[in-house]
């Protein structure tokens, strides 16, 4: 996995999604806030951090196989969107 902290995670991946890159979002929802956890009484904003980072985290392509070109070209598309979309 490749993750990293992106500004406008959603749009980022709707965006690379267009250019056939695909890209995870592992961390969805922080654990404190999962059924699971329900009976420990945690609610939003007890624990901000995870909250923000479930938020802004998206895994990028990141393989044994993957060429130099591939790693190009999705670091260009994510920097295209940064750019055009300031």
């Amino acid at each position: 996995m490749f993750i990293v902290q992106a500004e406008r995670r959603d749009e980022l991946k709707e965006y690379l999604t267009s250019k056939c890159i695909e890209t995870l979002i592992y961390y969805g929802k922080a654990l404190h806030l999962h059924p699971a956890a329900k009976n420990l009484g945690y609610k939003l904003g007890d624990f901000p951090v995870a909250e923000k980072q479930c938020n802004d985290v998206i895994a990028l392509p990141h393989h044994q196989n993957i060429t130099t070109e591939q790693v190009t070209y999705v670091s260009h598309h994510v920097n295209h969107f940064y750019e055009s979309n300031k």
